[in-house]
């Protein structure tokens, strides 16, 4: 369901009833509090698991652990939706309403954690050891950094992906990790220094390699160059079907960045954030074509860019990137630093335009991958692939 962006008419009542069990739920913590600090502390036993199964009435695919505090004395509890990335506003939502109980602190997605107690997590989740182990990075797909532990534990590749996370915490894994692999040490008879740095050096390490990642991107906003830049023209072979979800009916695009129109339309996953030095926010519009009758045609796309574009820079709030034209649908790729006035100027533009009521804003973030804005009110859910 859509949760960040949502308008009347559709998920609101579901949304309201989420509300309500959030609610329940942290009622029924707060209640919980003081026999939840004895079971941890040593002084009850009770069925912790099965207690926190409650937290499923707010979303069964939800994860949770609990540990020293980080900001004051106390406990912590992290929830978490893991590899379910579309519920992660979901999960913000709830730690947002969180109650304020003394000596608590509730947090969205695991912390990071320091090179002793990523060691300690390594030991008590895998029985391995981050002894003597050094990583290597390097940038890889979609500007994500790859990982690669040199490790003589025998149970290194699971080392490596708890370390990893245990280390830079979840939300660095789910926005710059990129594959994570081990292998034994090359031979003690090996020339040269020994690859990568020493596990304890791996959050450095990682973060010097983000900024140089970053460094690779355009120093200004895209509404600032992209005018003057040129367009590549991608040729694609998509297979017919009733229906398309996302843009897979794409036969060609124009675009000033094919790496970045890869990375958003054809790649995995997608984060805006290693793509803009700017916090600009990638998306695309989506446009039913009615060709053969008085509506829209693709060759009204050059005119809804156009319109589009105007608005967007000259409040400088973005810009569009590209365009798409596909077998049923016609597409505009779009940046915008300010999302929600992006968002507004984009809806009032293209209902200016008259654009069919079958018309769409989307998101590239995985994390937003459930989320749709219909250009209309009465505009209804786009195609899905799990509906296909």
């Amino acid at each position: 369901m859509r949760w960040r962006f949502l308008d009347d008419g559709f998920d609101l009542a579901e949304r309201d009833r989420k509300i309500q069990d959030i609610d329940r739920w942290w009622s029924g913590f707060e209640q919980k509090a003081d026999a939840l600090n004895a079971l941890l502390a040593g002084e009850e036993s009770w069925d912790l698991v099965e207690w926190m199964g409650g937290l499923a009435a707010v979303h069964p695919d939800l994860k949770w652990e609990f540990g020293p505090a980080v900001d004051q004395p106390g406990r912590r509890l992290v929830i978490t939706p893991e590899h379910r990335y579309e519920l992660t506003e979901l999960v913000r939502t709830l730690i947002y309403t969180a109650p304020e109980i003394d000596g608590w602190e509730f947090h969205a997605l695991r912390l990071p954690s320091d090179p002793d107690t990523a060691a300690g997590m390594v030991k008590s989740r895998t029985r391995g050891s981050m002894t003597d182990v050094r990583v290597s990075l390097k940038p890889g797909e979609n500007n994500l950094i790859d990982l690669h532990y040199s490790s003589k534990s025998p149970t290194a590749s699971n080392d490596a992906f708890v370390a990893t996370e245990a280390l830079l915490g979840e939300q660095a894994l789910n926005r710059w990790v990129g594959e994570v692999s081990a292998s034994k040490p090359a031979g003690l008879f090996g020339k040269g220094a020994p690859d990568g740095v020493p596990f304890p050096e791996l959050a450095e390490a990682f973060d010097r390699t983000r900024r140089e990642i970053l460094a690779t991107l355009p120093g200004e906003p895209h509404h600032v160059w992209v005018g003057s830049a040129g367009r590549a023209v991608l040729q694609l072979e998509p297979n017919e079907a009733d229906d398309y979800a996302a843009t897979e009916d794409a036969i060609v695009a124009s675009t000033a960045s094919p790496e970045l129109w890869q990375a958003c339309h054809r790649g995995i996953r997608f984060d805006s954030q290693r793509f803009s030095r700017h916090g600009e926010i990638f998306l695309y519009i989506k446009i039913e074509l009615t060709e053969g009758d008085p509506g829209f045609s693709s060759d009204n796309r050059a005119d809804i860019e156009y319109a589009l574009n105007t608005v967007l820079v000259n409040a400088e709030l973005g810009c569009v990137t590209g365009g798409i034209k596909g077998i049923r649908y016609a597409y505009v790729d779009v940046c915008v630093g300010d999302l929600d006035a992006g968002i507004r100027a984009m809806r009032t533009s293209l209902q200016a335009s008259r654009v069919p009521e079958r018309s769409w804003i989307l998101f590239c973030d995985r994390i937003w991958s459930d989320e749709w804005i219909g250009v209309y009110d009465t505009t209804p859910a786009p195609p899905r692939r799990s509906q296909l």
